[in-house]
């Protein structure tokens, strides 16, 4: 893991459309919202570190790998947090057992799938892709 904290400080602020304004990300605001809420407000900054540490090789992969990305995040909100995801030119990786990555902000995503059989020892992968408005079998 990179710490960058080490190399930049950063005030988040969040603005949760309740009428305060855009307020600093505090213990006890962050204590305050809900769990999808959370998550966002914490993978946003991170994310956006990642983007620029990246943007001091141009060309180079943008490799970002999540296990169990967005728990707790409504639909809605995975759909705008992987748009981001894309701006941001990352290259995501993740796992999951429930995500397919089926958004229609997100232009397009290999999915691996493991399959293994009842009675072996034995790991196969089903691939399957989505463009942005299909998801198929390859």
């Amino acid at each position: 893991m990179l710490d960058y904290t080490a190399w930049h400080r950063f005030t988040v602020r969040l603005d949760r459309a309740n009428g305060a304004g855009w307020q600093p990300l505090t213990k006890k605001l962050h204590g305050a919202l809900s769990g999808g809420e959370k998550a966002i407000a914490l993978h946003l900054p991170l994310f956006a570190a990642v983007a620029a540490h990246y943007e001091a090789v141009p060309g180079a992969p943008r490799p970002i790998l999540l296990d169990e990305v967005f728990v707790g995040v409504d639909t809605v909100n995975r759909g705008q947090v992987f748009a981001l995801l894309a701006a941001l030119d990352l290259d995501l990786m993740l796992t999951s057992d429930h995500e397919w990555c089926t958004y229609g902000e997100l232009p397009g995503i290999a999915v691996h799938q493991l399959l293994t059989g009842a009675d072996d020892d034995a790991v196969t992968s089903a691939r399957f892709v989505w463009n942005g408005t299909d998801l198929e079998a390859e």
